[in-house]
């Protein structure tokens, strides 16, 4: 009897230990190998690795990071193999991790899908993102029925079909708390497409999907779909389609749509723009959900319910929350009205309590008494401007809850105009027409045009914007002397509506007109002997020497600056009998005043000379 009580007990031991699921480690920055996946020392690279090496019922891990492949799909999943992300890689038990904090990417690159799923498998704390295939661009599930939970599908296309996710076949998935977000499909189902057996979707948010025919966030096809808890808004086309539709309770559907305790009004997202749809205090969503079937907890693990129900959507609103929001654009140029609001009455909140950065809180007003309050908060000067409500400042009507802080309330605060200068790379005194201008304001205008500039003793012509803030034109002058330019204050406005400060004038002074020059003599037509001649310019020049004087029949000498720049002699000694003539061409000096090359006034001097017998 012993020995078989021995031969049983150690029976059970075997069928115990080959039965007891193993886990599998997975982290994308893992240097070290071998890569055995066996721990977090020796973690595998690739989400695929770790699931080909599960056997059913086993845990596959996966810390932090992004993980691509250049195969067809990123991770194919297998059956009652179960994947946990969100971890930071130094954990030791499935609770410990976050998949908030280590967030836990699988991307598709828009070149290949995210997921493939398989019965009984289950994917945990996931990004999956930039999926694309025709049919299910994040997640593909054909006859098989995994369990999804805490993900977010986010950026995903399908060239047809399921831009989050596609079902068809025999398959059931369950998808819980999850969020689908901008994804995409050319036909039917941007969020998920359906045409399986079955779908359960619980306490999920669909924001901003779309499709080319309907079904933004849900389309499905002669198939049975609940829908429950969930917000569906923000789609390009209806937000649920197919025939015959799902059964949709207790969600909040963009439009509206049929089904016990279903709501049309704004969820209220906290900055759906940015990507935050957690719910603000004063959503419809609140409270207004169905106990059945709802999870435990949220997507960030908060437990459910927080308040007298549980709330529609992948968050659940906590107790004591309070929330500021504004109208106000941001960036503002003006007073900031913001708007408290508490998730329940509480009693004991002033203005006391707002804490004020870079500004001031006035014109506080209790519009219900309890629940919201209104504030102006007037900036002191340029940048950021923010609120803060700090933790237990008041507490709940109906019993002794303290309020938890507030998401910092920002908003970025110009009440500075921009300011414009006009340059120019040609200098102070010019010969250039036209002269090109540069205006610059110091931040992008908005209403600028050639009309606002005034010139003076010119024309504006070739106006060309940039961009960034930045314009050309060309001042053409009218004629030689002062050009100016303006540009008055007011005639252009930055991005939130201050107007520009007026711009120093911009002037050149144009020099439009070419020096000339004449050759003179005081000896007479008709003479025997040197011959002194004075050249003289209009304006004074640079750069005239002897050897720009072209002599026929005789050569220049005694050559003399006598003012340095305006007038000059030389004598003109003449070689024979005859007609002795000088020529200064035009082109050899320019004015003193420019540094450009002038066209000179072609200047010609002649003398005849006729020497007596005596000369040799």
């Amino acid at each position: 009897m012993r020995y078989w009580l021995i031969v049983l007990i150690l029976f059970m031991c075997a069928v115990c230990g080959d039965s007891a699921a193993a886990v599998w480690y997975v982290d994308v920055d893992n240097p070290a190998k071998p890569w055995k996946g066996t721990s977090w020392a020796r973690a595998f690279v690739t989400i695929q690795a770790g699931v080909d090496a599960a056997s059913s019922g086993d845990e596959v891990w996966v810390a932090e990071g992004t993980y691509t492949a250049t195969v067809d799909c990123v991770v194919t999943m297998k059956s009652d193999v179960h994947l946990y992300g969100g971890f930071a890689g130094i954990e030791t038990l499935r609770s410990e991790r976050d998949w908030t904090a280590h967030e836990t990417i699988i991307n598709g690159e828009d070149a290949r899908c995210g997921v493939i799923g398989a019965n009984g498998a289950t994917l945990d704390g996931f990004t999956v993102t930039r999926g694309y295939k025709v049919y299910g661009g994040g997640m593909y599930n054909f006859d098989s029925s995994p369990t999804v939970a805490n993900c977010t599908f986010l950026h995903n296309r399908a060239g047809n079909r399921g831009g989050g996710m596609y079902n068809e076949g025999i398959s059931q998935p369950t998808v819980t708390n999850c969020l689908f977000v901008s994804n995409g499909a050319y036909s039917y189902g941007g969020g998920i497409f359906n045409d399986s057996l079955s779908l359960t979707v619980t306490n999920c948010t669909f924001w901003n999907n779309g499709a080319g025919n309907t079904g933004g966030g849900i389309f499905a096809n002669s198939s049975s779909v609940t829908v429950t808890n969930c917000i569906l808004w923000g789609s390009k086309v209806d937000e649920i389609g197919g025939t015959p539709g799902p059964t949709v309770t207790y969600s909040c559907v963009q439009g509206g749509y049929p089904g016990e305790g279903n709501i049309a009004a704004d969820p209220f997202f906290v900055n759906a723009g940015i990507g935050d749809l957690r719910l603000n205090p004063g959503s419809p969503c609140i409270n207004t959900g169905t106990a059945v079937g709802a999870p435990a907890t949220d997507i960030l693990g908060i437990p459910r319910p927080q308040g007298a129900g549980f709330d529609m959507g992948a968050y659940e609103i906590q107790a004591g929350a309070v929330a500021m929001t504004s109208d106000a654009p941001d960036p503002t140029n003006a007073v900031v009205p913001v708007t408290v609001m508490f998730c329940e009455p509480f009693n004991g909140f002033t203005a006391t309590d707002i804490v004020a950065g870079n500004g001031t809180v006035g014109n506080f007003v209790g519009v219900d008494g309890d629940t919201i309050y209104t504030f102006d908060l007037t900036p002191v000067a340029d940048g950021l401007v923010t609120a803060d409500i700090p933790g237990g400042v008041a507490t709940s009507v109906a019993g002794s809850l303290l309020n938890n802080a507030a998401p910092q309330f920002s908003r970025t605060y110009d009440g500075t105009g921009p300011t414009v200068a006009m340059s120019s790379d040609a200098s102070g005194l010019t010969y250039t027409s036209p002269i090109p201008v540069m205006v610059t304001f110091s931040e992008p205008a908005i209403g600028f045009s050639d009309t606002d500039i005034v010139a003076g003793n010119g024309t504006v012509g070739n106006f060309v914007d940039v961009g960034v803030g930045v314009y050309t034109f060309d001042l053409t002058p009218l004629a030689d002397g002062l050009v100016t330019a303006d540009i008055a204050a007011g005639v252009a406005t930055d991005a939130v509506g201050n107007p520009n400060d007026v711009a120093p004038q911009f002037n050149r002074t144009y020099d439009g007109t070419s020096p000339t020059v004449a050759m003179t003599s005081d000896a007479p037509d008709l003479t025997n002997g040197v011959i002194p001649v004075t050249a003289k310019f209009s304006l004074p020049v640079n750069g005239f020497t002897a050897t720009d004087i072209i002599a026929a029949n005789g050569t220049v000498d005694n050559f003399v600056g006598v003012d340095g720049d305006t007038v000059y002699t030389f004598d003109l000694t003449p070689s024979a009998d005859g007609l002795v003539t000088a020529n200064i061409a035009a082109g050899v000096a320019t004015s003193a005043n420019l540094t450009f090359a002038l066209t000179l006034t072609s200047a010609l001097a002649s003398s005849t000379a006729r020497f007596a017998s005596r000369l040799r």
